[in-house]
Order: C-alpha cells, then sequence, then structure tokens
C-alpha cells in the first residue's frame, strides 16, 4: 500500500448532530481520519460514542432530520449533499457495509442466491442468468462450503457464520473500493470468528480495498487492522498505529479501555481479581477526565460441590422435526451446578449451547433424559407446578432490548414477574422493584423511564433486574456481555459477581468469549455437534485441553489475543 496513493475515503471535520426533545443531540464533533486503499483502520469506543452514526453517515443512510457538516470524501468526491440517484449508485460500487447481525439484514423470504442476485442487478448490466453465475463464484470466494447448494438456501438453513460470509459476499458483489464493517463478529464464536476476519483481511488485499473495522474489541484491532482512531463522546480521543495500541497509547481513555479489557493471557478470575472500571469525571469548565479504578476482590467460599446440586441433567437429548427429518440438536448431555457455582459453557455456533439452556428452563422439550432442579425431577411437569419451578430459574439474555417491552416502562417491567406469581399487593411490588433498581446500580426514577431512553449496558442491568426479582436460585446467562463495549462489560460482569456473592446465586454462563469464561466461571464444559466434549475446572481446561476442537478454540482465542 503506498501511502503517497489517494485516500479510499476521507472524513474531514465531522459534525452531526440530531434533534430531540430537550434540544439537539451531538453525535460526532470534529472527526477527521482516512482510509488508503488496501489498508485496514480501526474505530473504536464505547456504546454512543458515534462509530454507527460515523459509517451512517458515510453511507448516507442517516434520517432526514440529522444535520451534517464537514466532508465525507469517498474517491476524492464529497459525498454529502449529493442527489439520491447518485447516492444509490454509489453504495455497492464504490462503497459498501457489512452489519453486526446478517440474520436482521438478509431478506427471511428469499433465497440468498436470489439476494446476491439483485444485488448484482442493481450496479451491473446483466442478464438473470450471468448474475448469477457470479452470486456462486462469489459464495466460492467467500469459502462458503457447497456453494452450489447453499445458493438456493433461506437465511434461517444457515450458520451465523455462513450468513456473515453471504453478507460479505453481497458487499463485495460490485468490488467497491471501501468496505465498512459494523461490529462483523460480535455473535460469532472464536474459530468463526477468526475465519471471518481472515476472510476481510484476504479480501480487502486481493481487491486493493479499504476496510473500515467498527468494533469494542480491542485485540482484534492489533491483529487485524493497521491503524486505529479511539473515539469517546463523539470525539477523537487518538489515532495510532493498531501495533502500538497495548503498549504506546498515551490517551487516559485509551489506556482505560485496555486495562479494562478481559485477554485470555493474563488468566484473569473473579475469585481473586475484580474487572478495573473506567470512571468519566466531568469538570465545571465542561472537560472531562478519565479514571481507571480498580476494585477490590470478592472473597467468595469455593462452591460446595459436596451437597446437593442446584441442577443436574442426565443424558438429555432435545430433537427437532424438520422437513428432512429430525434433528438432533443436544444429544446425550449430562451436567451439574452446584450451590454457588458458575458453570461455563462455551462452542461454536450450531453445537447446542442455547438450546441446552432452554431445555433446562423447559422452554424446549426433552426428548429423553431427565432435568432435576433442586431435586425434583422437572422433565415433564407443566401448569402450576412449572411456574412455580420457574420462579427459582431465570434467564439473562444478549440483546436486552429485544427482551423487553419497548411500550412498559421499566417498572412496569419489574413487576411484571411478580405480578404473575401472585404478589398482590401493589405497593409491595414497587417497593421490591426501588430495591432491586438500587442493587443494580440504577437510579430510583428509572422505574418510570422506557426502556429506549438507556444505553446498552443499562439495559443489560434491567435484564439482570428482571431476572432477579423473584429471587432464583440458578440464573441461566446466555451471551450477557457479547455485545457490550469493554468498559460495560467489566460493569456487568462485576456486577454480576456482586450480586452473586449477596444473593448466593449460581450461574450458567453460555459465551463465545473465551477470555470472559476463563474470568467468571468455576468450571467450564465445551459443546461440539450436540454433545458435550469436554469439560474441566477454570485452570486445567485452558492450560491442559484434552479435546482436539477445546485446543482449536484456545489456539483462536489466543491469536486475537
Amino acid at each position: 500500500m503506498a501511502q503517497t496513493e489517494q485516500p479510499v475515503l476521507d472524513v474531514r471535520n465531522l459534525r452531526l448532530r440530531f434533534p430531540g426533545p430537550g434540544g439537539e443531540t451531538t453525535a460526532v464533533s470534529g472527526l477527521s481520519f482516512s482510509v488508503r486503499p488496501g489498508e485496514a483502520v480501526a474505530l473504536v469506543g464505547e456504546s454512543g460514542c458515534g462509530k454507527s452514526s460515523t459509517a451512517l453517515a458515510i453511507m448516507q443512510l442517516l434520517p432526514d432530520t440529522a444535520k451534517l457538516g464537514g466532508e465525507i470524501r469517498v474517491d476524492g468526491r464529497d459525498v454529502i449533499g449529493l442527489p439520491r440517484k447518485e447516492l444509490r449508485a454509489l453504495r455497492g460500487s464504490k462503497v459498501a457495509m457489512i452489519f453486526q447481525e446478517p440474520m436482521t439484514s438478509l431478506n427471511p423470504v428469499h433465497r440468498v442466491g436470489e439476494q446476491i442476485v439483485e444485488a448484482l442487478r442493481a450496479h451491473k448490466p446483466l442478464s438473470r442468468e450471468d448474475a448469477r453465475e457470479r452470486a456462486l463464484a462469489l459464495l466460492e470466494q467467500v469459502r462458503i462450503p457447497d456453494a452450489q447448494q447453499r445458493l438456493d438456501a433461506y437465511p434461517h438453513q444457515l450458520s451465523g457464520g455462513q450468513r456473515q460470509r453471504v453478507m460479505i459476499a453481497m458487499a463485495i458483489a460490485c468490488e467497491p473500493r471501501l468496505l465498512i464493517a459494523d461490529e462483523p463478529t460480535t455473535a460469532l464464536d472464536a474459530t468463526i470468528q477468526a475465519q471471518i476476519l481472515q476472510l476481510l483481511d484476504d479480501l480487502r488485499r486481493e481487491l486493493n480495498m479499504g476496510l473500515l473495522l467498527i468494533t469494542h474489541d480491542l485485540a482484534l484491532v492489533s491483529r487485524w487492522t493497521e491503524n486505529v482512531v479511539v473515539m469517546h463522546h463523539g470525539e477523537k480521543m487518538e489515532q495510532l498505529a493498531a501495533a502500538d495500541l497495548f503498549g504506546r497509547a498515551h490517551h487516559p481513555y485509551t489506556r482505560g479501555l485496555i486495562g479494562a479489557s478481559i485477554r485470555l493471557d493474563r488468566s484473569q478470575h473473579y475469585r481473586t481479581q475484580r474487572l478495573p472500571e473506567i470512571r468519566v469525571v466531568h469538570n465545571a469548565d465542561d472537560t472531562y477526565e478519565f479514571l481507571l479504578e480498580k476494585r477490590e476482590p470478592i472473597r467468595l467460599p469455593p462452591p460446595d460441590r459436596g451437597g446437593a446440586p442446584v441442577v443436574e441433567v442426565h443424558n438429555l437429548a432435545v430433537r427437532y422435526d424438520t422437513p428432512r427429518g429430525p434433528f438432533t440438536a443436544v444429544d446425550d448431555v449430562s451436567l451439574a451446578i452446584a450451590p454457588g457455582e458458575t458453570l461455563g459453557l462455551v462452542g461454536e455456533s450450531g453445537s447446542g449451547k442455547s438450546t441446552l439452556s432452554k431445555a433446562i428452563m423447559r422452554l424446549v422439550p426433552a426428548h429423553s433424559g431427565r432435568i432435576v432442579f433442586r431435586g425434583e425431577d422437572i422433565t415433564r411437569i407443566e401448569g402450576k407446578n412449572l411456574r412455580r419451578v420457574r420462579r427459582n430459574m431465570q434467564m439473562v439474555f444478549q440483546d436486552p432490548y429485544g427482551s423487553l417491552n419497548p411500550r412498559h416502562t421499566v417498572g412496569e417491567i419489574l413487576e411484571g414477574p411478580l405480578a404473575v406469581h401472585e404478589v398482590n399487593d401493589a405497593r409491595e411490588r414497587q417497593k421490591r422493584v426501588q430495591r432491586m433498581l438500587d442493587q443494580v446500580g440504577l437510579p430510583a426514577r428509572s422505574a418510570n423511564r422506557l426502556p429506549h431512553e438507556f444505553s446498552g449496558g443499562q439495559r443489560q442491568r434491567i435484564g439482570i433486574a428482571r431476572a432477579l426479582m423473584l429471587n432464583p436460585s440458578l440464573v441461566v446467562c446466555d451471551e450477557p456481555v457479547s455485545a457490550l463495549d469493554v468498559s460495560v462489560q467489566s460493569q456487568i460482569l462485576n456486577l454480576l459477581v456482586e450480586l452473586k456473592e449477596s444473593l448466593n446465586l449460581s450461574y450458567l454462563f453460555i459465551s463465545h468469549d473465551l477470555a470472559v469464561v476463563q474470568y467468571i466461571s468455576d468450571r467450564v464444559i465445551v459443546m461440539k455437534d450436540a454433545k458435550v466434549v469436554e469439560e474441566n475446572d477454570h485452570l486445567r481446561i485452558w492450560t491442559h485441553p484434552r479435546h482436539d476442537y477445546t485446543r482449536a478454540l484456545i489456539s483462536a482465542a489466543a491469536r486475537e489475543a
């Protein structure tokens, strides 16, 4: 890559504001950076810092009410204010974008081949037959196995990694000069994540294409990009070579992000070390400072494995009927979780992790085997008996916004489980809501606000509060921090540890992030192809893995560290 070559993207003094009920909100303030052909640049920062707004501004996909200033030059041409017809020609042919969740970006009622053909014919004078042939070549280029067969598949018939490859195929169909990847691997496990990033790296070199990678994962930045722009509150804090990120960062905010990061090679664990948290101090002159607060570890006793487990699973199998015949999602799985224990569960997309957790929660039926909760076989119970058990086992989801009713206030959301389980006194319900908001670190006034008025980290606190309203003994955490940035992730993990200590909770913690699982778990089980392939304590499973798949997961995660 010649440094004298004209940038494919040149952002100059970008300013972006949105109108709101209380006046205008500044999303981006005076941002400048560039991306050259064949160069990979990372844009990092916390949720709400302006990363995605910057990407949407480059694509000119902002709402009409947005106020945009400065310059955004793509191949030397300022795209701000371009007529719609010219913008449509620009998108796809000059600049393209792939998003975090391909399932919401792909049309569920159209085959993937049809969607790639549509993207091609929008920009190139191709017949349908020629476009389909090119679509097949693109699927092969992004290394989808059995590309000919996948061409006629629907999105739901593909794995998460395969859907993301389809999105990449659509994005590069017209060989754009710039590809924007907005959190493209957040929901993917370590091995698939490494494959997708390697694919993007190969394609940008092969096509001499600029790559703007938007991410909150600092480990990815140092391996897969050449330069990094660090943002906070709409402003650029610093810009530096990606290779210098962990060793030569100057700005206190950047150093704070690094300090709050969890890395597999650090062997961090919640019983001996609390995660540092970034605190922003706002000064009277409207400036702010960043402090990295180190927290004292909580001295928790080891899990009581000598007594009766909170939950036991014996030879569990879950099967689904499909047009092609029965599909086994969980196959002969056994596990136990002791009181006060956190059991980590890792494995690739489609390995059966989430189905196993749903079976334990009795959200999907077991085909065979047994689920024993606090000494009671709950495998087949229904009605009132099932409702009685469910108050003692609750779930925290990956996407709190999708699991919170947008029309209900936080108070109504938290009171809901109490009302369902016959806490009829309204004053008692409100007292419990206020007490729980305090426990998860939210102000009392939060009860009167709607979910969209909170940040991602605050919404996850609400999701945790809802799960704990009925004082459960087991909480299933399904990817609870994978969509959160570094500093908020630290806050949520510290909160889960605090609540575990104060409420004597047991956790089943599902994640594709091995560093997070290493930190939060007492034991870890690894799933592949619906089966448990390995189980060990939180130390030995990383240092002495026995199964080839476990070693492959650790190797892929270590390469990103």
